[in-house]
């Protein structure tokens, strides 16, 4: 890069059109993941109306220049910003607050509605109690959720700070 680019930063910079506008496609993703860390791939290229290839691309090159991190989440790839912002807990609450299930039954442990687990949430969310249960385990797998049964089903401790500061975050 030559003088005139040392001000903007390496990631927005591409040697085949220089300095790229303000509202570059790169840009506006890294935005996004900003503002919404644990975003996954597809809500990426639904929010900005933008082809898998190209936001692959971006993202990729986002990455490689270690602006964002990739995290498989299943099926998905969730995107965070670079940095020691989110440990493992607080990434596996972010993407588990995105699922509606697991959201409902963080909401629920967290207000003590233990004992009527997952009678409420599948009466609120029309689904199994083999889904529910599913949910639980893979929170139980994912480190969010210690307990054996929905009786004894909690937030782990460092999870519950975690889950509030997120939740206040959000409501701003």
């Amino acid at each position: 890069m030559n003088a005139s680019t040392t001000d903007i930063p390496a990631f927005l910079y591409s040697p085949n059109r220089g300095m790229k506008p303000r509202t570059s496609t790169r840009e506006i993703i890294y935005e996004i993941i900003q503002q919404e860390p644990g975003i996954h791939f597809r809500g990426i290229c639904r929010k900005i109306g933008k082809h898998i290839g190209v936001v692959q691309y971006h993202t990729c090159t986002l990455q490689k220049f270690g602006v964002i991190q990739g995290e498989k989440d299943g099926r998905y790839m969730r995107f965070y910003p670079s940095g020691n912002r989110f440990d493992a807990i607080t990434r596996q609450i972010i993407a588990a607050l995105q699922r509606p299930v697991e959201k409902m039954i963080l909401a629920v442990l967290v207000d003590g509605s233990r004992a009527d687990l997952v009678k409420l949430i599948m009466d609120t969310l029309q689904i199994s109690d083999t889904a529910v249960w599913w949910h639980v385990q893979r929170m139980k797998r994912n480190g969010v959720l210690i307990g054996d049964d929905t009786a004894t089903v909690a937030i782990i401790p460092a999870g519950l700070a975690i889950y509030t500061r997120l939740m206040a975050k959000q409501g701003e």
